[in-house]
């Protein structure tokens, strides 16, 4: 006897409010259902995919860009990237990849690899900035291995009751020379 069940559609096997498109009216129908809460979470994550996998490229490219400038302009970028440098580790824009992740983190460093940059979920240079600054650190580490903690930078000083008579620093963090007032 024939088979007589039919292979369900996909939207009969799992209505997640995602439906796959690139054409406009797809994308505009499914923005509305995320935000008329018709969408599942696996519709939410099928939407991102779709929409990492329509944008990759665009996404690389401007993280590429935002990563050259940085390395010539921000001063804490080149700050960090001349300390690494001095210790012999080669840190230039081969090894700052900007790439397309699949996870949710924003990037990450690899001793073999280098520095990855999840292009598709850095959504500005100031983000991009700040995780480029951890990667550098991670390299950091990874160079010279983690700095021990001086007891004496712990201990209260006596000359000063804040304890941080010898940094010079106020323990609000600013400097005693500091002119400005707040």
């Amino acid at each position: 006897m024939p088979d007589d069940k039919t292979s369900p559609t996909p939207q009969e096997q799992h209505n997640t409010g995602f439906v796959s498109g690139n054409d406009w009216t797809t994308r505009w129908g499914n923005n509305f259902r995320l935000a008329s809460g018709q969408m599942t979470e696996e519709g939410m994550r099928q939407m991102k995919e779709a929409r990492d996998d329509r944008n990759a490229e665009a996404d690389c490219a401007r993280c590429e860009k935002q990563r050259d400038y940085l390395l010539s302009y921000s001063p804490i970028i080149r700050f960090m990237r001349q300390n690494i440098n001095k210790v012999g580790a080669d840190v230039h824009n081969e090894n700052i990849r900007c790439r397309r992740c699949t996870t949710w983190q924003k990037g990450g460093f690899d001793k073999d690899f280098g520095i990855m940059l999840c292009a598709n979920n850095l959504k500005d240079q100031g983000a991009l900035e700040d995780t480029l600054a951890h990667g550098f650190k991670s390299s950091g580490r990874a160079i010279y291995g983690t700095p021990p903690v001086l007891k004496s930078e712990l201990r209260p000083s006596a000359e000063n009751a804040d304890g941080f008579a010898s940094s010079g620093l106020e323990a609000n963090g600013r400097s005693r020379n500091n002119s400005r007032s707040a």
